[in-house]
């Protein structure tokens, strides 16, 4: 039984729920910072592509991780997924996240 949304849309907004670092194969993936960083905004992307939209269209993101120290390889997994308008993004280090990870990432997008 669910007990949360995945997606909520409000007046112009998609809000999307934290995303973990999750495979093709629906398997968590503990790996370092940047291979986390990258699966989290495949998954948010994937969830844009159901919702018509693209990656063009995340005004805000919200980054979780328990590795502050992996900073480096969050910011260059950013520079890698994003070509242009990068969103407005919040960063916290939290003392933990489901199952292990150590990067969840949460999106606003605009329709």
């Amino acid at each position: 039984m669910k007990n949360f949304s995945v997606t909520r849309k409000s007046n112009d907004l998609l809000f999307i729920s934290g995303q973990l670092p999750i495979d093709e194969d629906n398997s968590l993936q503990i790996s370092d910072c940047y291979e986390e960083t990258m699966l989290c905004l495949k998954n948010l992307e994937k969830i844009l592509i159901e919702n018509n939209l693209s990656k063009d269209n995340i005004v805000k993101v919200t980054v979780f991780t328990t590795e502050l120290s992996g900073l480096a390889d969050i910011n260059k997994g950013f520079n890698d997924f994003f070509e242009a308008a990068y969103p407005t993004r919040s960063l916290f280090e939290v003392s933990g996240i489901v199952g292990g990870a150590a990067v969840e990432i949460e999106a606003i997008a605009s329709l």
